[in-house]
């Protein structure tokens, strides 16, 4: 049944009740959470099943933090020890719970899965800027979650995730943790968290959209990066530097970076189709390439065997 015209993009009408077989619908205006508008006007509830692109998102936004945790404990400690594998051990915990009590928090609820409205362009992340305004006078409210709960549920992900953290962390440490330093350097590491958690989900609040379309290539310039300054900043230069004196922190490193560019190829590959395709997994094998290009010619640019030469003396 076709309705009358609704104005702006997300503007819908809600079936309010159904007297002698005829629903009544309601006033134009925002469709409730898990509902999205139709090309009928009508506020349809969702039922469809996330993406891989869409679950790959997901878990690019849940290791956010995980990586931030990581980064900051290898950074405060010079050194690959037990007690450094212990607490990222523990982010790894606490990322974990919070990624399954979230799932568990969202229909259908008590399940892993979820079921979701469907992404059709970037303006479906930003509805509250598609208001529309009658005769320019009057302004109605339909600003709401299109893309429900791709949106939100990383809200309450971070919530978890901040929650668990000040209530396991200390208690894994006083359990785990013998060295008063490292009980010490834990709860530095628990004090930067309350500091980048409010900007993670800052930057959520205002570029979701942004990211959920950009994340593979933001992932691979990361990954890309990243390899590239630790390799120089652990004077990795040829192969065989990789199992040197630090070889089980060079080891995690370079698998984790791996890891994350695999991550990225198969969401590429499945940026544009609601069904699994296994085309993006031919191009796994090009994963090690930026590793063995790196290290096989970062001899080559190593300053020390540059010489330039200015009047016939070498610089």
């Amino acid at each position: 049944m076709s309705l009358d015209y609704c104005p702006g993009r997300y503007c819908g009408r809600l079936l309010v009740n159904t007297t002698a077989g005829v629903p009544i619908w309601g006033e134009c205006g925002a469709c409730p959470s898990g509902f999205r508008v139709n090309m009928e006007y009508h506020c349809s509830q969702c039922t469809g099943k996330p993406t891989l692109f869409q679950w790959l998102y997901l878990g690019f936004m849940a290791t956010l933090p995980l990586v931030l945790h990581w980064f900051y404990l290898l950074h405060k400690h010079t050194e690959w020890k037990k007690n450094v594998a212990i607490q990222c051990g523990f982010a790894f915990i606490e990322t974990t719970l919070a990624a399954v009590f979230t799932l568990l928090s969202f229909e259908p609820k008590g399940s892993l899965s979820l079921v979701t409205c469907s992404v059709q362009q970037i303006s479906d992340w930003y509805t509250i800027f598609f208001n529309p305004r009658i005769k320019f006078v009057e302004t109605v409210r339909c600003s709401q979650e299109a893309v429900y709960p791709l949106y939100s549920i990383i809200f309450l992900f971070y919530l978890f995730s901040l929650a668990l953290m000040l209530f396991l962390r200390p208690t894994l440490a006083a359990r785990f943790l013998t060295s008063e330093a490292d009980k010490k350097k834990c709860n530095v590491a628990i004090y930067a968290a309350l500091y980048f958690h409010p900007i993670l989900v800052v930057i959520h609040a205002i570029c979701a959209g942004l990211i959920y379309y950009a994340y593979p290539y933001l992932t691979i310039l990361a990954t890309m990066t990243g390899l590239a300054v630790y390799a120089v900043y652990w004077d990795m230069k040829k192969p065989k530097d990789v199992f040197g004196e630090h070889r089980v922190q060079n080891i995690f490193i370079i698998l984790w970076h791996l890891t994350t560019l695999a991550y990225s190829i198969i969401a590429l590959g499945n940026a544009y189709t609601t069904s699994f395709t296994y085309t993006s997994f031919a191009y796994l094998a090009f994963v090690p390439l930026p590793l063995l290009f790196l290290l096989l010619t970062e001899q080559c640019t190593d300053p020390n065997h540059i010489t330039v030469e200015t009047g016939g003396m070498p610089l």
